[in-house]
Formats: structure tokens, sequence, C-alpha cells
């Protein structure tokens, strides 16, 4: 009886020993899995790695080529400016062919006038003539020919309400004006025109120019802190033009 029992104490320890190395070994495989998966997620993090650094170093070769093509198109900018000829090629009387006549009877000052502006806008107002309304070609007709006075009279007859005219007529109008003003020897009067084409129609074409012009004229009366302020309000707002450039020359003096 005693044989027995022990008999059945054996069997019953042998099978709890063969049940403990079966969960052993199932235990062993997890951990041996884990170890695998845990080097497989290494040599992932050590390919992202790699693919990380690659993207840095492309991303560093494109930024070098971008700021090498900033600065070609710096330079590029740089000598275009530097081939402008200063304010449209001003000169002094007639823009057509003649020399300037001047009328005796009527007080006139020898002002430059703008040569590529004038045959610009005498194309202009060729159609105007054309349309019906000479005042604005012979308003500057008579510029060219020194008559202020008159192509003051003539400016202000100009009719805007034509259905026919350009919105961007009254911009013209106010620029040969104030050229018109500045040949009659009223430099205020020609300051206020040029300032409102430049508030009121920023991006009309004369704007630049109305802008240098009225900083020429802030200089010739000795006001030099208006004029800088002018002269760097077009440096900003007209970048990359003529009159840009020659208003860089002019601060480099101030």
């Amino acid at each position: 009886m005693i044989l027995l029992r022990v008999l059945v104490l054996f069997v019953l320890v042998c099978s709890s020993l063969i049940s403990c190395s079966g969960k052993t070994k199932a235990i062993s495989n997890n951990v041996n899995k884990l170890k695998g998966n845990l080097k497989d997620m290494r040599n992932i993090d050590a390919e992202q790695t790699g693919e990380i650094a690659s993207l840095r170093q492309t991303i560093r070769e494109l930024s070098g080529r971008i700021e090498t093509l900033e600065r070609n198109q710096q330079q590029l900018s740089l000598r275009q400016s530097s081939s402008y000829p200063p304010e449209d090629n001003s000169y002094r009387g007639n823009a057509a062919v003649q020399s300037p006549v001047f009328n005796e009877n009527v007080t006139s000052t020898a002002i430059d006038i703008p040569n590529l502006a004038f045959i610009s806008d005498q194309r202009l107002a060729v159609q105007h003539k054309i349309n019906g309304d000479e005042n604005f070609y012979n308003a500057l007709t008579s510029i060219g020919e020194g008559n202020f006075s008159n192509a003051l009279n003539l400016l202000n007859s100009v009719d805007l309400s034509r259905p026919s005219t350009p919105i961007s007529t009254a911009g013209f109008i106010s620029f040969w004006k104030a050229v018109a003003f500045e040949g009659t020897g009223k430099p205020y009067e020609a300051l206020r025109h040029y300032g409102e084409l430049v508030n009121n129609t920023p991006n009309h074409k004369r704007a630049g120019l109305a802008l240098l012009r009225q900083s020429k004229l802030f200089i010739s009366l000795k006001d030099y802190n208006t004029a800088k302020i002018a002269l760097q309000k077009l440096v900003n707002q007209y970048p990359n033009t003529k009159e840009a450039f020659e208003a860089k020359q002019l601060l480099i003096n101030l």
C-alpha cells in the first residue's frame, strides 16, 4: 500500500516536471521571438536614420543651390539696372524734333523734360486727338515749345468724361500739369500734382517718374530730409526700375 502511494506520488511529480518543461520552452520561444523583433526594429530604425540623414544632406544641397541662384539673380538685376539711362534721357526743349521755341511774353523756367515719357504720351495724345479732343496733344506740343502756361490751360481743358477716354488719362494729365508748373516756376504746385498722382494711383505708369521728379524738386528746395523720404519710398515701392536706380544714386550723395 505504501509502495503504491509512493508510485502515484512519483508519477505526479514527473507529470509536473514535464508540464513545467513545456511552459519553459514556450517562454523561451517567445523571448527569442521578441529578441528577433527587437533586432528587426533596430535595423528599421537604422535604415530610417540613414534616410533622414540623406534627406538632410539633400536639403542642404538644395539650399545652397537656391542661395546661388538668388545671388546670380541679384547680380543680373544690378547689371540690368546699371544700363538704365538717367530719368528717361531727359532733355531741355522739344521732345519731337526742334529745339525749344520760347515765347518772350510767357514766363518760363528751363526744365528737364523726360524724353521717352514725352514721346510715349504724345502717342496717347494723338489717340485723343483722333477721338475729337485735341487739348492733350496741343498741351504736350506747348510743353515741347516751352510754353508752359498755355500747356496748363490746355491740360485743364481736357475732357476726361468722354466715354473713349481711358481711366489712366487723368494720371497722365496730373503728371504733365506738374511738369508745366515746374516750367512756370511754381515748384510747390508741381509737388502737389506729383503727390496726387503717386498717392491716388500708385500703380500708374508715371508714378515712379513722378516720385523721382518730386524728390529732385525737394532737393532743389534744399528740403533734403523730405527728399530722402521720397527717394527711399521710390526705391521700396518701385524696385528694379530705372527711376529706383537713379534714386539710389541720389541717396548716396545726400
